[in-house]
């Protein structure tokens, strides 16, 4: 159970997930994602598995995909996989998956999440299909009206600690380059970013790996 939701919102949402791989028509894999707050943050609150999970958080590293897009345009994203419009939510996918289908939970007029399913069966869906998968997306979304509001406040707090470490070790680790190889403070910014970029990993994971390996050496002094 999700410890952002009530053991109720949270169980009506497993069942939903889990009801879609049975019921659509060739559904491998399904989760719900929800919007936090005003800014671009997103979770997977149910999935049907670890490998949904960590697809969906894929998307969500680089702010894009279908499910980002889904909850950010409100409208329903159909794609077939391989997808030109996102190579690397290609790499992520799950393994079998033809086509991808992600419906925004939109409850007065307001769209609080998403539901995606992952299908072995290549685009388009038969109207049936549609059908099924649009009323799930509908009991998700009354689902999540009830919850989402306790839900975006737990996030939105979490977030922000989260926000304020990162710029912490960012900050540190500016200062610690800044202090060794005589740089000014974009030129360490700039170095932290192409390390980043090269090696796949988030600037505050290298951010982190300066201030330890600095705070080796200066303990070695």
């Amino acid at each position: 159970m999700s410890r952002l939701l009530t053991k109720t919102a949270s169980d009506l949402l497993d069942v939903i997930v889990n009801v879609a791989i049975s019921a659509v028509s060739g559904v491998n894999g399904a989760s719900v994602s929800v919007l936090i707050g005003n800014r671009p943050w997103f979770e997977t609150t149910n999935a049907t598995s670890a490998k949904v999970r960590t697809v969906d958080e894929a998307q969500y590293e680089r702010a894009e995909g279908p499910c980002v897009e889904a909850i950010l345009m409100g409208q329903e994203v159909n794609i077939s996989v391989p997808t030109e419009r996102w190579p690397q939510f290609n790499e992520a996918v799950l393994v079998g998956t033809r086509s991808v289908c992600s419906l925004p939970l939109i409850f007065a007029e307001r769209t609080t999440g998403a539901l995606n399913l992952y299908s072995t069966v290549g685009q388009p869906w038969g109207s049936n299909t549609a059908r099924t998968a649009r009323k799930l997306g509908g009991q998700a979304a009354l689902v999540l009206a009830n919850a989402v509001c306790p839900v975006r406040s737990v996030l939105t707090n979490q977030r922000g600690h989260q926000d304020l470490e990162n710029r912490h070790a960012i900050s540190q680790a500016k200062g610690m380059l800044m202090a060794h190889q005589a740089i000014t403070a974009d030129e360490a910014l700039d170095i932290l970013r192409r390390v980043s970029q090269h090696s796949g990993r988030k600037i505050r994971q290298i951010a982190s790996d300066v201030v330890r390996e600095f705070g080796q050496l200066e303990g070695q002094a």
